[in-house]
């Protein structure tokens, strides 16, 4: 048998052509190994870059609350930005290369060396920018690069402040009295510390249930005739534990621009000067009042300054922040200046504080007005509207608006029976679209068949709702002259057939409203809850009202309280 011998075919390669191959594969690894290394480093500046926009989105949020005050801001950001992972300076190490901390477990920085740039830049009084900038780090491409990318992120955040209650002027409360943004139909109100809170007023009242007298106390009083009845000692009265003895509060907005005049602030008819809707004079152990004369609430105010945090209202509030104050006496008739607000003062959100005083020698109401008004110029002693006039100071609610809607004052009729009339309620921007806004109105619709929420001008949306009324099992908090009514929760709107004509479009047809007939929310709160459409938008006007109808033939005297707000978050990002 022949053997053959020799390599078998397709098994070696030459040592030539093996030498080939190692010579390639070394030459090709080294840009596959850097274009490795550029793929890891790469993913990791996209990974930075998304934690530094998270760090940036967190750090303008924190620091929006401080504006205009930007130093504050800075601190904000810069501690929030080194919470997230990127601080001002690197963190100093100990010799064994160990991080350090102090007693507290916070980081201690080395301010030798610089790490994140953190810059705040204010937008607005309301907004502010956060930028984060740090180079990237370079990992696997040290081989080919000594420096990472700049790679910079930033975010802006912006505060939007409660909703204004009150109505597009300097001026709130006016009644039938003239007012650039048309006649308003409700006076400001505040009761008498001797009268109950089911005379419509949930704060200003020591007691729960209505009464001429303060407990404890003879009385007398002189009839409309001229005839002395008394002395009366008045029983015990449960107080009422809504009680805050500072009352309530105005915001006057003063603009920029607002500082080309010095503005007085005045006040209508601060005294008792609504004889025809009193039937009798009362007062206090034996000494009664004249038969044209009649007691009511002394109205005492208060002026704080706008200070450098115009996002926080309650700040404002302290003695030494005080600039004016005053009592007002109880034949103040009239427009009554109270104090100026100079050109030369700071702009912003000014406090405006009135109350009643704790007398109990007193009770009724006192409803007023107050305005700004500037002392010099073509329009002094005007006020003016601010959807004209961007320097227009405005006055509104801080939290509650407490109001006295009656169809006649001084022998005038404001409103007719019957016939639906608008009241200015809080102005809605659109930056509220999609959320909800919240109203709760204490003691509403005396005299008043129903009422609708609307829209701004010109369509008048009327919005549907839910309501519900407070818990009448907790004591004292609900209705407390007599059975507690069948507590709603939750309960959609009915419709109502709307037919008296007024300056809504449309005047007529059905619409979402909230029967208020026979006193069945007396002495107790309805919250409302009113979805705001996302579509929802406005332009030069947008303030929401209520729409009343009255009873026909009955004469509306609805003294009642509101309040208004928006659920959600009040910072929000904008970029």
């Amino acid at each position: 048998m022949t053997r053959h011998s020799g390599v078998r075919r397709g098994t070696n390669r030459a040592p030539r052509e093996q030498g080939f191959v190692l010579a390639t594969t070394a030459l090709l690894l080294i840009p596959l190994l850097v274009f490795t290394a550029f793929a890891v480093d790469v993913g990791s500046w996209y990974y930075q870059a998304t934690r530094q926009q998270q760090a940036a989105d967190a750090a303008a949020l924190a620091a929006v609350v401080w504006m205009p005050d930007v130093v504050k801001a800075t601190a904000a950001a810069e501690e929030i930005a080194a919470a997230n992972g990127f601080p001002a300076f690197e963190q100093q190490r100990d010799a064994g290369g160990a991080l350090v901390f102090d007693a507290g477990g916070d980081p201690v920085y080395d301010l030798t060396k610089p790490y994140a740039q953190v810059t705040v830049e204010p937008v607005s009084a309301q907004s502010v920018k956060v930028r984060i900038e740090l180079e990237g780090e370079v990992y696997f491409g040290a081989v080919v690069m000594d420096n990472g990318p700049q790679i910079a992120r930033r975010s802006v955040a912006e505060y939007i402040l409660p909703v204004p209650m009150g109505n597009p002027s300097s001026a709130i409360g006016t009644g039938n009295e003239p007012n650039p943004a048309g006649v308003q139909n409700m006076w400001l109100a505040v009761n008498s510390f001797c009268a109950g809170r089911s005379q419509g007023d949930p704060f200003s009242t020591r007691y729960l249930t209505s009464s001429f007298y303060c407990p404890g106390s003879n009385w007398t009083y002189r009839q409309t005739s001229g005839s002395i009845v008394g002395p009366i000692n008045q029983g015990v009265r449960a107080q009422n534990p809504q009680y805050r003895p500072d009352g309530y509060y105005l915001i006057a907005d003063m603009p920029a621009g607002s500082e080309a005049f010095d503005w007085r602030v005045e006040v209508f008819d601060a005294g008792i000067c609504d004889i025809a809707n009193e039937t009798q004079g009362r007062t206090h152990a034996g000494a009664p009042l004249p038969a044209t004369r009649v007691r009511g609430a002394a109205l005492d105010m208060s002026l704080y300054a706008a200070d450098d945090t115009p996002l926080s209202d309650t700040d404002n509030i302290t003695p030494g922040n005080r600039v004016a104050t005053t009592t007002f006496g109880l034949d103040d008739c009239g427009w009554r200046p109270f104090t100026t607000i100079g050109s030369g003062a700071d702009r912003g959100r000014w406090v405006i504080n009135y109350r009643s005083l704790t007398r109990d020698n007193e009770w009724g109401l006192n409803y007023f007005s107050v305005r700004l008004v500037p002392t010099s110029g073509a329009t002094a002693g005007q006020t003016c509207a601010t959807s004209s006039n961007t320097w227009c100071p405005s006055l509104s609610a801080l939290d509650y608006l407490p109001i006295y809607a009656p169809s006649t004052v001084k022998g005038t009729q404001v409103f007719a029976p019957g016939v639906s009339v608008n009241f200015f309620l809080a102005e809605i921007d659109d930056v509220h679209a999609g959320k909800t806004l919240v109203l709760e109105l204490f003691d509403p619709g005396e005299g008043m068949q129903n009422l609708q929420i609307t829209g701004p001008s010109p369509t008048f949306t009327r919005y549907s709702f839910t309501y519900e009324t407070t818990d009448c099992a907790v004591a004292g908090v609900c209705n407390d002259l007599g059975a507690a009514m069948t507590d709603v929760a939750e309960t959609a709107n009915a419709n109502c057939i709307v037919s008296a004509i007024d300056t809504v479009t449309p005047a007529t047809g059905t619409f979402p409203c909230l029967t208020v007939t026979g006193g069945v929310f007396n002495n107790r709160t309805v919250r409302m809850e009113i979805p705001i459409p996302g579509t929802y938008a406005c332009t030069t006007d947008c303030w929401w009202r209520i729409r009343y109808q009255p009873v026909t033939g009955v004469s509306a005297t609805d003294r009642t309280t509101w309040s208004a707000a928006i659920i959600g978050d009040p910072v929000r990002l904008v970029e």
